[in-house]
């Protein structure tokens, strides 16, 4: 099987987490213990702010896929090709995929760094 996601899917979800809660702690020791004012740490309070909602919003949902034959595989759950729905284009490189199993609708988010090529 072949990944078909992006290769820094688990930096995404696992790794900006840390980095934020790292960067929340700085924010409130400068502010409590080091008795620093907004002005000084402006420059960590935006980014990390930014961060957060583009974590929450986006990041967060992401998902790892790989291609078999005639299915893709997400979580451990074969996911047929005639069982998929659609698959939209959210952004550049980020993909919403709405598949069917046992009558039920789910989707999921995956972002890649380019389509893999097949031989003809």
């Amino acid at each position: 099987m072949k990944k078909i996601s992006s290769k820094t899917t688990y930096f995404r979800k696992k790794i900006i987490p840390i980095i934020l809660l790292l960067n929340i702690l700085m924010l409130f020791f400068g502010f409590t213990i080091f008795d620093f004012t907004f002005k000084n740490l402006a420059f960590i309070f935006f980014p990390t702010l930014i961060f957060l909602f583009v974590w929450i919003f986006k990041f967060r949902k992401l998902e790892v896929v790989y291609l078999g034959n005639k299915y893709l595989v997400v979580n451990d759950e074969k996911i047929l090709f005639e069982n998929i729905i659609s698959i939209n284009k959210k952004s550049s490189l980020c993909y919403k995929l709405k598949y069917q199993i046992d009558n039920t609708i789910k989707s999921i988010i995956f972002m890649v760094d380019s389509f893999p090529t097949f031989p003809t």
